[in-house]
């Protein structure tokens, strides 16, 4: 079929060529032929309409009509002639040869006065006629029409066409009948070819080639290339069996290989901790971290884990170099870290006595650079140390990412003896702090342009959720978009810490009773306590809560009505936070209680309002709002900085 197919095509195609050259050959044949007629038939009107313009004269000056229409009918007798007709000045007839009358389509031809004017008709689809007229006396005498038939003129050229097109189909049938027979010398090989090469696609090459002598024989009593080809083919046969004896050896390398790379993987990546939430004893503080090797295994490790009620302890860190050495060193490091962490060392000595730990029997001179934290989680307090690696970022509502100061230190490993230094800082409620790896600074896009802390801090700017899991997610995101589908460059780790606080916002519910102002002045007390207020805000605060208490209970209920207060608490990026409110009847005590003038004496300003006069000077923003039947009284103070920061 595959032979039968290339012979029949090859034919076709012939076919289609010699079609083409008839088609064109008779197109210009019949055009030259057509065109040399039509100039013959126009000449020949021509020449007759003025023999007749020349003779008539006199005759239509006397007036012999006769004689001029027996001209008339003489001309028609001539080859070619359809028609005669000789009109007055005006264009009326006056003699013609049409049976029984000169038709409309006739009349009003253009003529000119001057000269012949030609002008082509049809009757009707087989009756084409070329109208020739000619003045008589410059127009005087009137203008004779000779209608020549141009359907003589088509059949002439029809014929001539037919017999040019019968002499080249016979050339043609005689050229396909050579055509043929090359065809077939050529397409018996190459449907062989084509044969082995579809049995060399099924073919299993551990076993011998079927058509290995079929091909061999093309060799010698084939064209030169049809011969080559086939050696070309037997050759390839050849060593594709050879490379593919070779690849299953070498796959069945890689597969085990590989097997054994996916088991090293899944043995680092349990060597990290992926259990998230993972300090649930611990509610001040959330934590969440990613590790993504750019290789089936790498160099990044990150590690936390709790020391003691109060403290927990984080490392990210980046080994130099990638695969399975970086691993190696990465699983050693996260090893001595862990075990060094637990023995109560300070940042510093820890640093010093894991980089000696490392430097010993380093033949291959790798090392790690190693962020390491400990946190508060009671306090906020925050004690680091920098061995070579990224500044982190500390993150917050308030203002924007700031990277923690740089302390002095290097690379673990590179050499014995070095002096670590530690930073401290007091982390807010409601801030995070995010490690990470340059893998994450320095990914770049098709462009080669870095990704860079620039672009990082920009991002990370416009995070409104600072929970450990989205900041990690979305910054992840952020580089896979920046990378455009490129290859990832380098292992890539975050871990961030977020710190929630003691516990949150403290709620304290109360009832209209002037008595509840022990109760209110304890809670006040702890709160202070607990988030590490100073004495001046201290006193703020009591004073400020326990003026709008009083307030809320002695002007907005009637006598004998028991309501319901609820006061709330809270520190927060940097600010503190109240707000009270009461089911009382509306009252705004900023707008509509008394007014003071601080300035003047005792007997002169009055009852009320200086309590409410100092509030205003010690917050820095209130505000007040009635809400779904409730008074509601907020205020706002921002709270000095801790050192450190």
């Amino acid at each position: 079929m595959r032979k039968a197919g290339l012979f029949w095509q090859t034919l076709l195609l012939t076919s289609l060529m010699f079609l083409v050259v008839l088609v064109i050959s008779v197109g210009l044949s019949v055009k030259a032929v057509y065109a040399n007629l039509l100039s013959e038939c126009e000449n020949k009107g021509r020449a007759i309409a003025q023999g007749i313009a020349r003779t008539s004269d006199e005759l239509l000056v006397n007036r012999d009509l006769a004689t001029v229409q027996a001209m008339l009918d003489e001309s028609l007798a001539l080859e070619g002639v359809a028609y005669l007709f000789l009109t007055d000045a005006e264009g009326e007839p006056i003699c013609h040869t049409f049976v029984p009358q000169v038709p409309s389509q006739v009349l009003g031809l253009p003529v000119s006065v001057t000269g012949i004017v030609v002008t082509r008709l049809e009757f009707a689809r087989d009756q084409r006629r070329l109208d020739i007229s000619a003045p008589i006396m410059a127009g005087a005498g009137g203008f004779i029409h000779v209608g020549m038939d141009l359907e003589k003129v088509y059949a002439a050229a029809l014929r001539q066409a037919g017999v040019q097109g019968g002499a080249i189909v016979l050339i043609f049938v005689l050229t396909l009948a050579v055509v043929s027979l090359t065809v077939q010398r050529i397409t018996n090989p190459v449907a062989v070819l084509t044969e082995c090469a579809q049995a060399l696609s099924h073919h299993d090459f551990a076993t011998d080639f079927p058509k290995r002598e079929e091909l061999a024989g093309l060799i010698p009593r084939s064209a030169a290339e049809i011969g080559t080809l086939a050696e070309s083919f037997l050759n390839m046969q050849r060593m594709i069996q050879e490379s593919v004896l070779h690849l299953r050896e070498t796959t069945a390398a890689k597969e085990r290989i590989e097997g054994e790379l996916q088991v090293a993987r899944h043995i680092q990546m349990s060597i990290v901790p992926k259990k998230f939430p993972a300090f649930l004893a611990l509610p001040e503080v959330d934590i969440y971290a990613t590790l993504e090797p750019s290789r089936e295994v790498g160099g990044d490790l990150y590690d936390f884990f709790q020391l003691d009620d109060e403290h927990i302890f984080a490392v990210v860190g980046d080994v130099s170099g990638k695969g399975v050495p970086a691993a190696l060193f990465m699983a050693v490091t996260q090893t001595l870290v862990k075990a060094t962490a637990r023995q109560g060392l300070g940042l510093a000595e820890l640093m010093a006595r894991l980089n000696n730990e490392l430097c010993e029997n380093n033949e291959a001179s790798m090392f790690v650079t190693l962020f390491v934290v400990i946190l508060n989680v009671r306090t906020g307090w925050l004690e680091f140390s920098n061995g070579g690696h990224n500044l982190p970022f500390l993150l917050s509502h308030s203002h924007g990412p700031q990277q923690l100061p740089r302390t002095r230190g290097m690379g673990l490993g590179a050499a014995e003896d070095v002096a670590f230094q530690t930073g401290t800082l007091q982390m807010l409620p409601g801030q995070a702090l995010l490690l990470y790896t340059d893998g994450i600074s320095e990914a770049h896009n098709p462009d080669c342009e870095l990704y860079g802390e620039d672009r990082m801090r920009k991002f990370l700017s416009a995070q409104s959720d600072l929970q450990p899991r989205p900041v990690v997610e979305n910054l992840l995101a952020e580089v896979r978009r920046f990378e455009a589908g490129g290859p990832q460059a380098d292992d890539i780790t975050a871990l961030v810490i977020s710190y929630l606080g003691p516990s949150g916002p403290v709620l304290c519910p109360l009832i209209n009773q002037m008595s509840e102002l022990d109760r209110l002045a304890q809670v006040l007390e702890g709160f202070a306590a607990s988030f590490h207020l100073s004495a001046g805000v201290a006193n703020a605060l009591q004073l400020a809560v326990e003026e709008l208490f009083t307030n809320a209970v002695s002007y907005g209920y009637e006598p004998g009505v028991t309501g319901s207060l609820e006061l709330s608490l809270d520190v927060r990026e940097g600010f503190l936070l109240v707000e009270l409110s009461d089911d009382a009847r509306a009252f705004n005590p900023f707008q509509d209680g008394p007014a003071v003038n601080p300035q003047a004496g005792l007997e002169q300003r009055g009852i009320g309002g200086l309590g409410i006069h100092l509030t205003r000077t010690l917050f820095d923003e209130m505000e007040y709002v009635r809400q779904e039947g409730r008074n509601r009284i907020k205020l706002r103070k921002r709270l000095p900085p801790p050192p450190g920061i």
